[in-house]
């Protein structure tokens, strides 16, 4: 059994479960961060000299200082490179390795001071040794894991006529999430109704709002049970994103029988597979084309897209990994 801090910067579902993983068989710490100041308190060589090992969810630059610690401690670290912290994504300005040139060295060195370096996808892998030049030989790609609904799915046919997307919504997620994209479907489908569903910036709902999409609503933050009964009673889940390093939300709709669209970018045709409907996210006509013709006449076998998932990403599996990566 190791002692084990575990940092991390956002609550998400995927950083609980990785968080209740490893809690399973070890000791653990965990320490959010969303300050400097925390990060600091987080590098006391007393903390640090009573566990055995540093387990960072992201490369968060606000990490340094108790990675370093550790390193001068002699304890292992190991970071999931997540998305933002080995990407580098020009046509929209984003990712860590499009920042200055200061903030790309020290990024390279939170991951060169890494012992095992834990990936979510094959195309976030590229990402972290073409940006972040991580060895492939530190490398581990591990998919995100996901487990069956507790509850049946309403059936196909009994849903509502409704596309929804799932994402926060603001100056900077507005492109690289597909939110503009959605918006013109929107617009292009007024028959049907069409769900954006997030945390937004009010500056974005009010620039939405001048659009008058009488149907579009955006609907704020959902708790996971909000969620879940969003995703059961929708046909169609939206994803036209300019860069995704996996696509939880993608799978988690999946899971509960919508229908999956997303674009060619980045990780989601991996992810998707054959679970989904792939698009050039600039072909809006197509894709408009797609969903109403496909509305009212497909009655997608959930159980099978369930099975397919479920088979492509088990909670067991990513379970299993991350221990043996420990």
């Amino acid at each position: 059994m190791k002692r084990i801090i575990y940092l991390y910067n956002v609550e998400t579902t995927w950083t609980q479960c990785d968080m209740m993983h490893l809690a399973s068989a070890h000791t653990l710490t965990p320490i959010l961060i969303k300050k400097r100041v925390s990060a600091f308190k987080a590098a006391n060589p007393l903390l640090i000299l009573k566990h055995d090992t540093v387990f960072c969810w992201f490369g968060s630059l606000n990490f340094l200082p108790c990675i370093l610690m550790s390193k001068l401690l002699g304890r292992k670290v190991t970071i999931v490179a997540g998305g933002f912290d080995v990407a580098r994504v020009p046509s929209i300005k984003y990712g860590g390795f499009y920042r200055s040139k200061i903030s790309m060295a020290l990024r390279r060195l939170i991951f060169l001071l890494a012992d095992k370096v834990a990936t979510v996808s094959k195309y976030n892998t590229a990402e972290a040794n073409t940006n972040a030049r991580v060895s492939p030989s530190k490398i581990k790609m591990i998919y995100h894991g996901f487990k069956a609904n507790p509850t049946k799915s309403i059936p196909y046919s009994k849903r509502k006529n409704q596309v929804i997307s799932v994402g926060s919504i603001n100056p900077e997620t507005i492109r690289r999430k597909g939110h503009d994209r959605f918006i013109k479907l929107a617009q292009s489908l007024p028959e049907y109704e069409f769900i954006l569903a997030g945390r937004y910036a009010q500056e974005c709902k009010d620039k939405i709002d001048l659009l008058q999409i009488p149907n579009l609503r955006l609907v704020g933050f959902l708790e996971d049970s909000e969620l879940a009964m969003l995703m059961s009673e929708s046909k169609f889940y939206v994803q036209l994103s300019e860069h995704e390093a996996f696509g939880c939300s993608v799978v988690e709709a999946g899971l509960q029988g919508c229908t999956l669209i997303v674009s060619d970018k980045a990780a989601l045709p991996e992810i998707v597979g054959s679970c989904g409907h792939i698009f050039n996210p600039e072909d809006i006509k197509m894709i408009s084309s797609f969903i109403k013709s496909h509305m009212h006449t497909v009655d997608l076998d959930i159980e099978k897209q369930v099975e397919c998932l479920l088979k492509r990403f088990p909670e067991s599996r990513r379970k299993q990994e991350l221990l043996s990566l420990i």
